[in-house]
């Protein structure tokens, strides 16, 4: 009971701050693309960047992730994939490098880390973005064929949109890597996360607009709602969503919850903490200084079995 009425009194509190959270006028959004316009992506050929977090993930997610994506209708010239490797074991660092040689896929390894964080690795990848557009990812996924192309159709000649869909579960009896991929059957297996019509956990959008509000919030350890806040926020920039269900999908592979968190003890009080911060913070900018700075190391692409960029 006392932990309800803890609960209760959290979210009347966060509730109340998060009322003055207050979509920004046109001519505010104007200005502040105006002060960016000096630090837009260069415009090339390239198109989109794929960004994958990475930390001590199976060989068997990371097969099936990439099989997706060589198998995109989107012609490679147009996109790359580059995986932030945020601190993974000797082991899954050489998983990670054999499968960019066959793969050809760019990794970003960054050499100071601390507790997982998703937010601050995708930042991390943020600041090597050369592209328009961006797509915000999770190594556990895999993508319908159609799923790039859809999203770039929808994005060009358009820059206050976002695009996404809801994230289709697969159940365990899926399996892995080893099962041959086929959508439709994939689709038999899977269901809408929380029957939600769309999930916040994978967009597609301008680079311009994430840069602009500096990113993931890195206060977000662990698991939990980074994904809520950076979408709430980019509603409040005048960000418009676009929801790409029905014309095409992506999956969320089947694992153990909370698989590769370690920080057993701390995992829930690190969510609730996620939660509140979350529901109070009312600020469109975050991280006021060195957002998505860290010591990296690049490690190009591997001519390979072309995973975009090619």
């Amino acid at each position: 009971m006392f932990f309800r009425i803890l609960q209760f009194v959290e979210d009347s509190v966060a509730l109340a701050l998060r009322c003055l959270r207050w979509p920004l006028a046109r001519w505010q959004i104007s200005l502040l693309k105006s002060k960016l316009a000096e630090i837009r992506p260069n415009q090339s050929e390239l198109k989109l960047t794929v960004l994958i977090p990475y930390r001590d993930r199976s060989a068997e997610q990371l097969c099936l992730l990439f099989k997706s994506l060589a198998e995109q209708t989107l012609p490679t010239r147009f996109w790359r994939t580059l995986v932030i490797d945020y601190g993974s074991d000797a082991e899954h660092v050489k998983v990670l490098d054999e499968l960019s040689h066959r793969y050809s896929f760019e990794v970003l390894r960054v050499e100071e880390t601390g507790v997982w964080n998703r937010g601050r690795a995708l930042n991390i990848g943020l600041q090597a973005v050369e592209t328009p557009f961006v797509l915000l990812g999770h190594v556990d996924l895999f993508f319908q064929a159609q799923y790039l192309s859809t999203a770039i159709d929808v994005l060009e000649g358009q820059d206050n949109q976002m695009v996404g869909s809801r994230m289709m579960d697969l159940s365990r009896s899926f399996g892995t890597a080893s099962r041959r991929l086929q959508e439709k059957s994939a689709l038999a297996y899977a269901r809408p996360r929380l029957n939600l019509p769309f999930h916040p956990s994978v967009l597609v959008l301008p680079t311009w607009a994430i840069r602009l509000i500096r990113g993931f919030d890195e206060r977000f350890q662990l698991w939990g709602y980074e994904d809520l806040d950076l979408h709430a926020r980019l509603k409040l920039l005048g960000l418009r969503l676009v929801n790409i269900s029905g014309r095409s999908e992506y999956f969320h592979q089947y694992h153990e919850k909370y698989a590769g968190v370690i920080q057993e003890k701390e995992l829930t009080r690190t969510i609730v903490r996620n939660r509140f911060l979350y529901l109070s913070e009312p600020r469109l900018l975050r991280n006021p200084t060195g957002w998505g700075k860290a010591h990296v190391a690049m490690l190009p692409a591997k001519k390979a079995k072309a995973v975009g960029g090619s």
